[in-house]
């Protein structure tokens, strides 16, 4: 892909971060944005978002097994909210997906079309 100006990334990335602030807790706004950065500047690290989504998905799950085996929480209707951190967890995982998509559809935008860079033929 190819690398998008300071100005531009920089706006995609604090967006980005924003969305990514309301819609989980600010800290994973502020990662995120970050991270939006760095893959807008350095397109080959853009492969960062995608693991950081699956990591913290992973994450998820592991806490949710691990305090569920310490703690022994009882069957009920408030089971879930036991689990704070593993909805946070999850919840970054899909703002690190949805900016991994941004990313990507923000280089698309900037590189041109293979069909507009050929010259016609006749």
């Amino acid at each position: 892909g190819t690398r998008v100006p300071l100005a531009a990334a920089v706006t995609v990335s604090v967006v980005t971060g924003l969305v990514a602030g309301v819609i989980t807790v600010p800290v994973t706004g502020v990662i995120v944005a970050a991270a939006t950065l760095v893959a807008l500047m350095v397109p080959r690290l853009r492969r960062v978002l995608g693991l950081a989504a699956v990591g913290c998905v992973l994450a998820a799950g592991i806490y949710v097994v691990v305090r569920q085996g310490s703690a022994h929480i009882v069957d009920s209707g408030s089971w879930p909210s036991e689990f704070g951190l593993a909805s946070t967890l999850t919840w970054a995982g899909v703002v690190f997906l949805g900016a991994d998509a941004t990313v990507e559809v923000v280089r698309r935008w900037r590189s041109p079309s293979p069909d507009y860079a050929a010259e016609p033929t006749e």
